[in-house]
């Protein structure tokens, strides 16, 4: 070992000479084989240093951390430990005392030229931009996997990731009710008419669904039409599937109305809900709701309702009214409210006889008053039931009249005394009378008392004869002396000209008071009634 003597300037420079050498020998040496390193000698040379005696050198220093230069206090040099350490592994740490690779920075590193080289000879002299990065995808960060779905391929080739779809439509066969291939260039349109078949038993072929708030499911708008005594298009139009065996065809439209909710009192929805077009110059609106029955061609076969309605089954309540209509409201002088039912036999052709305007089977109820061209009752005749039916006409009387009648025994002294019902009095007043003397004459016969605490007096018989008795009256209750019936009523000057029954009078059908009172109705049931004709030949 050689001593020898430098100044303390020459010391420090050799310090550092010696420390940068000793590191950049470590890390060549790491980087060589063992059977290389085991022929190469390094000849070390130690220095001590001698400081001058005038100018000390102080400071301390840690295993492994390299000794820097600290400056000159004014009286010796100082040193201490530098940011740079080197491990037992060779491994360089800048900034912390535990590298775990060849060259571990606690911090930010800084290039002012040449950039970055990388092992496979790329030259990096500037950062990506964020837009050049790909930081999240769909929200997820760090190691990111694709996962391939249903006929989906996920080829990943060099820096190539290729995403296929092995199973997709590339193009939809069809006949002329679409159009285009359903490709980019050619999208699928839908092609007028639009016509939608196939097989599905018991099953729907068509399914709408809105599921948004209060959506509609289906809209459908008739064509305008601008021929005179035309009908515009229909909206909807249903036709119900045919049946060759037993049992009933299909309904041309069939509608089920949403749930109420019983919480809040509200009602169901309509099953169908018509609304008939408006008409703002002549001409007539159109109807809510058209029904017409189905054409029979079998002699044997009866002809479909043109509209059949249940009430709805009542669990724990009432049952549902089967129809309930209203009439329009009018306005205007000379103008009325809309009749709540209009309805027309229909006509008879071939020796057909024409059909009523309306049958009821069981009890009818009418709580205004019932005008009438005539009335009967009609049963099975009691003599022959099987083969004939028996009418009788009611007994018509320009009064608000109440017959009674009845028959009585009179006394030991010829007289009777007949009582009448306890409500007779507060429902009748201006009262008749009839007597007839029953197995004998009785010309003395006459009414000793008239009615009067519900009672009448009848005397001048013979005592123990039977006597038939008849009073009427005229009714007095509120609902009578609120609608008097008009014996002759003056016709309005819309009604002038018409007749209830034209007919009779020689007068074509557009002569009836009904083609006064609806004209709009009336012609679109003539209309209708021609074009079903049309249709039938």
């Amino acid at each position: 070992m050689i001593k020898r003597s430098i100044p303390v300037a020459s010391v420090l420079i050799l310090f550092l000479i010696s420390t940068m050498t000793q590191a950049q020998t470590n890390t060549t040496n790491n980087n060589r084989n063992a059977k290389h390193r085991s022929k190469q000698k390094v000849d070390r040379t130690t220095i001590q240093v001698q400081p001058a005696a005038s100018t000390p050198v102080t400071g301390s220093g840690t295993a492994g951390q390299i000794t820097k230069w600290l400056g000159f206090n004014g009286t010796s040099f100082t040193i201490g430990d530098s940011a740079i350490t080197e491990d037992k592994f060779g491994n360089i740490g800048i900034g912390t005392a535990l590298p775990t690779s060849k060259l571990t920075v606690a911090g930010m590193i800084q290039t002012t030229m040449g950039g970055l080289k990388f092992p496979d000879g790329t030259l990096q002299t500037t950062a990506f931009s964020p837009s050049q990065v790909v930081s999240s995808l769909n929200g997820l960060t760090g190691n990111v996997s694709l996962a391939a779905g249903a006929n989906i391929t996920i080829t990943p080739s060099g820096n190539t990731l290729t995403i296929a779809a092995s199973g997709a439509l590339t193009a939809v066969a069809h006949d002329t009710t679409l159009q285009g291939s359903g490709t980019a260039a050619s999208p699928l349109g839908v092609a007028v008419p639009l016509s939608l078949s196939g097989s599905l038993p018991d099953g729907v072929l068509v399914n709408i669904l809105n599921t948004g708030q209060a959506g509609t499911g289906v809209v459908g708008t008739g064509g305008d039409s601008n021929v005179d005594n035309s009908i515009s298009g229909y909206g909807v139009r249903g036709f119900g599937g045919k049946i060759t065996g037993t049992g009933q065809g299909g309904a041309g439209v069939s509608g089920t109305g949403g749930d109420g909710n019983s919480s809040n009192f509200s009602r169901g929805g309509d099953g169908v809900l018509g609304i008939g077009g408006k008409i703002n110059g002549s001409g007539f609106s159109g109807a809510g709701v058209v029904a017409l029955g189905g054409t029979s061609t079998s002699a044997s076969g009866g002809t479909a309702q043109g509209l059949v309605a249940n009430g709805g089954f009542g669990m724990v309540s009432s049952g549902g009214i089967g129809v309930s209509t209203r009439g329009g409201t009018g306005n205007g002088a000379g103008n009325s409210g809309g009749d709540g039912i209009v309805a027309e036999g229909g006509d008879g052709d071939g020796g057909a006889t024409t059909g009523r305007a309306g049958t009821f089977e069981g009890d009818v109820q009418v709580t205004g008053n019932l005008s009438k061209g005539g009335g009967s009752f009609k049963i099975d005749h009691p003599l022959d039931p099987e083969n004939k039916y028996l009418y009788h006409s009611f007994v018509e009387s320009p009064d608000m009249l109440n017959i009674y009648n009845g028959t009585v025994r009179l006394d030991s002294n010829g007289e009777a005394i007949v009582e009448l019902p306890e409500w007779f009095g507060a429902l009748n007043k201006d009262f008749r009378y009839s007597l007839t003397a029953l197995g004998a004459p009785g010309p003395n016969l006459y009414i000793a008392e008239e009615v009067a605490a519900n009672h009448f007096k009848i005397a001048g018989g013979t005592p123990g004869a039977k006597v038939s008795w008849t009073v009427t009256g005229i009714r007095q209750d509120a609902w009578a002396n609120a609608h008097r019936i008009k014996v002759v009523e003056e016709k309005s000057e819309r009604e002038r000209g018409h007749f209830v029954h034209p007919e009779l009078f020689s007068q074509p059908e557009e002569k009836s008071v009904e083609w006064a009172r609806h004209p709009e109705l009336m012609k679109r049931m003539k209309l209708e009634r021609e074009q079903m004709k049309q249709k039938q030949q």
